[in-house]
């Protein structure tokens, strides 16, 4: 194992960094970094940034040894954590210097309660049950989570599943900790509170951080120092002032401040002169075994060619509710009417020529091998011909803007925000009256949004209704009609 260790070394050091994913069906580049070298001190805050795609995922692997241990590739140049070379470095080891939090929190929790997640790294690294339970009290504390403690990881909220995956890898302090776009899945208070908390941590523990982030404006307080990445390189690495003055590279991302990302902003009042083509009349829910209610006689109504975003904290209902919409989950009193006609006694499928809904994760509905095989699989059950279904996935890929992903282009290889659009795009060739989409705008930059928006509202012309889940306002108020609030399982202030 190769160690360049020195009391003065950088925490993380690339030189030259090069990596190829395998060649494969894909009709991507190759290469997806390209010369890559920078350094990252204890107790740095850094934020990476850049498009979609541009390798902010790949080169974050690096510090964890992901790549090149679990993955199959080309890569040139070193990559050292702690003045070790992770090449001939474990990926066990590594994790004891570098935790890592994925996008997706699923991914990395383990048990099905909260406390027993948060414990399970240091009982399997032999801490004794006591100094186990102070250093979950203590980082629950710091992450404003001890309301959580004891819950079920079913329960939770993606946002809040979310916190405790930072907690189970802060429990193990390591050295730096690595975040994949934490910011997410969570209200704008609550990524504010989470960032404060990380500052802490960071100040008191001399942790570096390096966040992966589209959403710059909320992290102005917060960074040292900006790396942006576009196409594979670093084009730009300096402090946050300085990139905020280099129009060449700050339009790449966000830096507008956070004035207006308040998620009870910006409500248009009143309702189309028609009758509504989807209607919520006093939904009430409890999940099994909970007893808090996720739902309290909620009422809401949408009609055709309007976008209504729903809003509100992590953990308020807006999954819950929208689950309702198609039949997903089956309200305790209650109905849910669509076109008039409640949904009762009918089942997802059917109701799935009427409404599309999307998943806050794109992952849990990819299946297919290539991005035509899953365009084409909703047309093809609905009985469409196949040269009706090649036209259309042809038109969908261009209006998702994917085609350059190649239609053999294989879905689950992508970067999240390519499959988060490729989902949107098995969701849209079905040409339902009425989409649902939860959290659509994750790992997807500004330039991707803003086309997304477009999308929308271009749509909506057309009459079709949009029902959106976000805590993204900047995204909200390029193509929001009208904004529903939820508090603690009940629409704030009525539907408006």
């Amino acid at each position: 194992m190769l160690s360049v260790k020195r009391k003065d070394n950088p925490l993380i050091l690339v030189e030259s960094l090069s990596y190829s994913y395998p060649r494969s069906l894909s009709e991507r580049k190759k290469e997806a970094i390209s010369g890559v070298s920078l350094e990252i001190m204890r107790g740095e805050r850094v934020v990476l940034t850049g498009p979609s795609g541009s390798g902010k995922s790949t080169l974050i692997q690096t510090f964890i040894g992901l790549i090149p241990h679990s993955g199959h590739g080309k890569i040139k140049g070193r990559v050292f954590v702690d003045g070790l070379d992770t090449s001939g470095t474990t990926i066990q080891n590594l994790s004891g210097i570098v935790g890592f939090v994925f996008q997706d929190p699923d991914y990395q929790i383990v048990s099905n309660e909260v406390d027993s997640e948060i414990a399970f790294g240091p009982e399997q690294s032999g801490i004794s049950p006591e100094e186990i339970e102070e250093r979950i009290a203590g980082v629950s504390a710091v992450l404003n989570i001890t309301h959580l403690r004891g819950r079920e990881i079913s329960e939770l909220s993606w946002g809040e599943r979310q916190k405790v995956a930072i907690a189970s890898v802060l429990v193990m302090r390591p050295a730096i900790i690595v975040l994949d776009e934490p910011l997410s899945g969570l209200d704008t208070a609550s990524a504010a509170s989470l960032l404060k908390n990380l500052r802490t941590v960071s100040d008191e523990w001399d942790i570096a951080v390096v966040i992966v982030e589209h959403r710059l404006d909320l992290l102005a307080g917060f960074m040292d120092r900006v790396i942006v990445m576009d196409d594979g390189r670093v084009v730009y690495d300096g402090p946050v002032a300085d990139f905020s003055g280099k129009s060449d590279v700050s339009d790449i991302s966000l830096l507008s401040g956070t004035e207006g990302f308040k998620a009870d902003s910006g409500e248009v009042s009143g309702s189309p002169d028609c009758s509504p083509v989807l209607e919520a009349v006093d939904l009430c829910y409890t999940y099994p075994r909970s007893k808090r209610p996720a739902l309290i006689s909620v009422n809401a109504s949408f009609y055709p060619g309007e976008a209504v975003f729903v809003c509100g904290p992590n953990g308020s209902g807006k999954s819950t509710f929208i689950k309702h919409l198609n039949g997903l989950l089956i309200p305790d009193s209650g109905c849910v009417r669509l076109f008039g006609e409640d949904i009762a006694g009918r089942t997802v499928s059917e109701n799935a020529h009427y409404i599309a809904l999307l998943g806050q994760h794109a992952d849990y509905q990819l299946f297919e091998e290539t991005i035509e095989a899953e365009l084409a699989f909703g047309p093809r059950n609905l009985g469409m011909d196949k040269r009706a279904i090649d036209n259309s996935v042809d038109e969908t890929m261009k209006l998702m803007n994917i085609s350059h992903l190649g239609r053999k282009g294989r879905p689950l290889k992508l970067s999240m925000g390519e499959k988060q659009r490729v989902a949107m795009a098995g969701h849209m060739i079905m040409d339902t009256p009425i989409v649902v989409l939860d959290e659509p705008t994750l790992g997807l930059d500004k330039v991707l949004k803003m086309h997304l928006a477009s999308t929308i509202n271009d749509l909506k012309g057309r009459g079709k209704t949009f029902i959106i889940i976000t805590h993204d306002m900047e995204f909200a108020r390029l193509c929001a009609d009208r904004y529903l609030r939820f508090e603690n399982g009940c629409l704030a202030g009525g539907d408006s």
